[in-house]
């Protein structure tokens, strides 16, 4: 894989750092055993049918599951990194040695939106030099786990400026993940379905509320839940149906039980 790199960018551009202790660890991860990335497909599964990215609010909060779970990776695999991706920008997991960005997409492929630019100086620019400068560890959909970094000029002619963001092309990452399978730990990476089940905020003040010094404010609040919950669980039923995943008569079962529980 090394030298893979190094036939896509013989030319190394000053303002590129060495990406050797990124590399490294992320061959760590791949080492890990397959009881490891069994229990991150079942995480996976479970935050993006909880927390459905169909919900704003949600995108964020799932971005930042995602983050500490492959921090979880990293730790299996005897190496340290915080989570900074709340005050440090453009960096997700860092350590005295170690800078990655983590993204992922759960539904169909799409261009990967590196960083975003709204109201910063690069606004309108068109150059992507040296615009991207992290190792990037990629949750792709149909793929699975996927590291790059900008030493790989398969990605590099992928960048591009959009109104708001810096962004690299899916055919690119495509390209790059044909072309460096040692750098892809394939995994079943979920779909999101499009029901909001709950989003991240409820939980929060559910969490909050739970405290006995509360009583009546967790009391109006279990009381617009349960409300909440009926409707979401009522809209799950129709996208259901809608999709042809039940017929007529269960959806009106279901929906009946909906009602009375």
């Amino acid at each position: 894989m090394k030298a893979s790199y190094t036939s896509q960018m013989e030319n190394k551009p000053i303002y590129v750092r060495s990406y050797d202790n990124e590399r490294k660890a992320f061959r760590r991860v791949l080492e890990l055993p397959d009881a490891v990335f069994l229990e991150l497909e079942a995480a996976l599964k479970s935050l993006v049918y909880q927390y459905s990215t169909t919900d704003y609010e949600n995108r964020f909060v799932t971005g930042a599951a995602v983050e500490l779970l492959v921090k979880c990776l990293l730790e299996l695999a005897f190496t340290h990194v915080d989570s900074v991706g709340g005050s440090t920008k453009g960096i997700d997991l860092s350590s005295a040695d170690l800078r990655f960005s983590v993204k992922a997409q759960f539904g169909t492929l799409s261009d990967i939106r590196l960083r975003n630019i709204m109201g910063s100086a690069n606004a309108g620019s068109t150059s992507t030099l040296g615009e991207w400068s992290e190792a990037t560890v990629m949750l792709i959909p149909n793929v699975g786990l996927v590291y790059g970094d900008p030493e790989s000029s398969i990605l590099q002619a992928g960048l591009y400026w959009a109104k708001d963001a810096l962004i690299m092309r899916k055919s690119a990452v495509l390209e790059y993940i044909q072309l460096n399978p040692d750098y892809v730990r394939p995994l079943e990476v979920p779909q999101n379905d499009g029901v909001v089940r709950q989003v991240a905020s409820t939980s929060v003040v559910a969490t909050l509320l739970a405290d006995p010094q509360y009583p009546l404010l967790q009391k109006a609040f279990m009381r617009r839940r349960s409300i909440d919950s009926r409707i979401g669980r009522l809209a799950e039923l129709e996208q259901l149906l809608a999709r042809g995943t039940i017929d007529q008569e269960k959806f009106a079962q279901l929906k009946e039980q909906a009602l009375r529980d």
